[in-house]
């Protein structure tokens, strides 16, 4: 497999944490273990996750036994980052698996895990641990994005083949294919940086956006390095260029293209209105809108954008041409926005600002960071100077400017 040495980095004396493991794909959480014992991991810890014990547990919990939570696991992964050892996530939970669970249950529910895991994901914004984000094919994914097969089984085996093919590793030159790939992504980034837009506007079905960014925005890819030069790559797949808005100042209405999986629930036909960075109404085909507006409302920095990623309409997973409900996937097919937090490093200079600096020059600050999809092959994107001149950057979905 080899996933948890070529993204994450693994060092020798490093211990290895992977977080949200999922136990309906046990055998590859541990053959990831496997490769990092190999890779020189002192010890790998493992937290597991259950999607099934947790809708359980949200469906018969009190209100008291929901703030209740042991810390116990985030005191160790705090611990552990702080010593500077290397993480992996997992992100599978199904899309659809708590359809049914109360929207004020399920949002307090997120509410309480990102307010405890806060100080673990600063570790992680400001670059100091190699880390990465990853994917398994599950049954439960297999019924949802191939429901017409006729066996679970063969639904499974799509999904890997699919992961094979956006992952570049169909072939036997694809450590050379993926170092070609990042070159290609820094000289998109490069590119951007050179131009150091004042804003983008996205235009396209029920989306007119525009995005002011800082002065000091920096465009990045998720081939990053740790502040004690460790190369990691922090999702696979890897298809989007990003940066952070001026969350102050974006306007507009911008309509998401694809379900927005919050948590397991699914939030159809999503439409936002921004007035002066923040959201003032949300639109969705059906009652999980509930479940995104109470979540937006859990700090003030989670009605502001803190992500602005681009990804053509070409990109492996965006030909195969279809929704797979699971961010990772989604994101890498798809130009993409996120509400909530945004990431330090996208800031020239801001490792050395405090919170009220960073927060004062445009950065956002908020306990979610929610990504929702709004790329198609209808959309255009341009970037405008300082000057009021115009560069277009997508065309219908594609890349207009050359790197």
């Amino acid at each position: 497999m080899g996933g948890a040495r070529i993204a994450v980095n693994i060092q020798p004396g490093q211990r290895f944490i992977i977080w949200k493991a999922p136990v309906d794909a046990a055998w590859f959480v541990r053959v990831s273990a496997e490769e990092a014992y190999k890779a020189g991991a002192v010890y790998v810890e493992v937290f597991r996750q259950d999607d099934r014990l947790e809708l359980t547990r949200l469906t018969h919990t009190s209100p008291e036994v929901l703030e209740a939570q042991p810390q116990w696991q985030v005191e160790i992964m705090e611990r552990a980052a702080a010593e500077g050892h290397a993480f992996l996530f997992f992100d599978c939970t199904c899309a659809g698996v708590f359809d049914h669970t109360p929207a004020a249950t399920l949002a307090r529910a997120l509410t309480l895990e990102n307010e405890h895991l806060q100080r673990v994901w600063s570790f992680f914004i400001r670059n100091e641990v190699n880390w990465s984000i990853a994917t398994v094919p599950t049954e439960s994914w297999a019924r949802k994005v191939y429901p017409d097969e006729p066996s679970v089984g063969r639904g499974l085996r799509r999904l890997w083949e699919d992961i094979f093919v956006v992952s570049r590793v169909r072939h036997e030159d694809f450590p050379e294919r993926w170092r070609a790939h990042r070159k290609e992504l820094e000289k998109r980034c490069n590119v951007l940086n050179e131009h150091r837009f004042e804003a983008l506007c996205f235009v396209g079905p029920g989306t007119d956006l525009r995005i002011a960014l800082p002065a000091r925005h920096r465009w990045q890819h998720p081939g990053f390095q740790t502040t004690s030069d460790i190369p990691f790559i922090a999702d696979i797949p890897i298809e989007e260029v990003f940066t952070l808005p001026d969350c102050d100042a974006v306007e507009g209405l911008v309509t998401s293209t694809g379900p927005l999986v919050v948590s397991g629930s699914t939030i159809n036909e999503l439409t936002l209105r921004i007035e002066g960075g923040e959201v003032r109404e949300v639109h969705a085909a059906d009652h999980h809108r509930e479940l995104l507006e109470r979540i937006v409302e859990s700090d003030p920095g989670a009605r502001r954008l803190g992500e602005v990623a681009l990804v053509p309409q070409d990109s492996p997973v965006a030909r195969l041409r279809r929704p797979y409900y699971n961010t990772l996937f989604d994101g890498n097919s798809s130009c993409h926005l996120a509400l909530g937090r945004a990431y330090r490093f996208c800031l020239d200079g801001a490792e050395e600002l405090s919170e009220e600096e960073f927060r004062a020059s445009g950065g956002n600050i908020s306990t979610v960071h929610i990504d929702f999809m709004v790329g198609s092959d209808r959309l255009d994107v341009w970037g405008v100077n300082a000057d009021g001149s115009e560069v277009g950057l997508l065309s219908k979905g594609l890349w207009s400017l050359t790197p």
